[in-house]
């Protein structure tokens, strides 16, 4: 509505702020981060100042400044919807769900390709951020740093790039789909109607992207029936063995926990170790998570193994982490990072990249069996 309303109905426009001001107080997002993300209109912002300078028709004066009366007005309309079309996105990203957003895309009635290509974009995201990440890295590699509104073009054209890449995968898939049959539509609804008519329990079961077999969720019920030892009550231990209260089960620790410990004191205590056999858990300070070795095992390289790792590598111990810039030893598989990690344990796995032309390629990787 705000972008076929003309910038002269001033009141409109006021009444459209107050609305989005009034949904960003009720969502409770924080002001200072709102107005963070609404950086990204400053070009826009700078366009629509020159615009009175430049066009035709009726001109007044302003001091020493002739400007034209119709770029006043297309600048003011820039700025005023621009600001309220990114203010909409931010609060639209950080109160709804993407399925949310494509399901109401869909009742809007937008053309079924462009949803259908927007949901398989979405399968997507984890590649595009490792994407991104990669080339963060590579920029890094090149003395790269965004301190300023010069290395903005460099962010931008990285983004789109990201974009248009992550856009024709969806293609690519919805293509792919169609070419073997598919026939356009997102059967969901029709499948729950279908169900209903045949009185199916699932009918109405909730969507959900959990395991297949812990469809509730509840992955301790699922770990207590597998190894049921790991529910039996234990002790909860300092550094040094001193016993400083009793837990129910190590099924409900994690390295690194903090909450649900149960055991206060003047600093927070943090989950440092796991002793599955003697059903201890040692806590400790933070400092006490910190590790700067880590010895992997069933390491599988991809690459050439005394030419990739004769200088620094990154390596990933969490999906969804960082890059670390480490030093990997091939004899003995001892992975020194170049500043201590927090929470890695045994069990997880290490992946080695390193940079190259094309951003960071993957060099090989395996299960971390040892902290140090």
């Amino acid at each position: 509505m705000a972008v076929t309303t003309n910038i002269s109905n001033w009141l409109a426009f006021i009444a459209f702020f107050v609305l989005i001001i009034t949904v960003t107080q009720i969502a409770k997002l924080p002001i200072i981060t709102v107005a963070k993300r609404s950086l990204i209109e400053i070009p826009f912002v700078f366009f629509a100042l020159l615009m009175p300078f430049f066009g035709s028709g009726e001109r007044f004066e302003v001091g020493s400044l002739n400007l034209y009366r119709g770029g006043l007005l297309a600048g003011a309309s820039i700025v005023a919807k621009g600001t309220l079309g990114i203010l909409v996105a931010i609060n639209l990203s950080a109160t709804t769900t993407a399925r949310e957003i494509l399901r109401g895309l869909e009742i809007l009635k937008l053309p079924t390709p462009m949803v259908q290509i927007a949901s398989f974009m979405l399968r997507y995201i984890n590649v595009v951020n490792d994407e991104m990440q990669r080339m963060a890295v590579a920029r890094a590699s090149r003395g790269f740093e965004a301190t300023g509104v010069k290395q903005w073009p460099v962010l931008a054209t990285a983004a789109g790039a990201l974009f248009i890449r992550s856009y024709e995968r969806g293609e690519r898939v919805h293509l792919a789909m169609i070419a073997r049959g598919y026939q356009g539509d997102l059967p969901k609804e029709e499948t729950r109607n279908i169900a209903k008519k045949l009185n199916l329990e699932v009918a109405d079961k909730p969507d959900s992207q959990d395991i297949c077999f812990v469809p509730d969720g509840n992955y301790v019920s699922v770990i207590e029936r597998l190894r049921p030892e790991a529910h039996e009550p234990g002790n909860i231990v300092d550094a040094k063995g001193n016993i400083l209260g009793k837990h129910e089960g190590i099924i409900n620790f994690t390295i690194g926990q903090r909450k649900g410990i149960k055991i206060s004191g003047e600093i927070p205590y943090y989950v440092v170790k796991i002793n599955a056999e003697t059903k201890e858990v040692v806590i400790g300070k933070k400092e006490e998570l910190e590790i700067k070795k880590i010895k992997v095992e069933d390491i599988n390289y991809l690459s050439d193994r005394q030419n990739d790792f004769n200088e620094n590598i990154f390596v990933k111990v969490r999906s969804t982490g960082k890059l670390i810039e480490s030093k990997l030893d091939v004899n003995t598989g001892t992975v020194t990072f170049g500043k201590s990690e927090f929470g890695v344990s045994p069990g997880q796995a290490c992946v080695f990249y390193k940079p190259d032309q094309l951003g960071v390629r993957v060099l090989g990787g395996g299960w971390i069996r040892a902290t140090g």
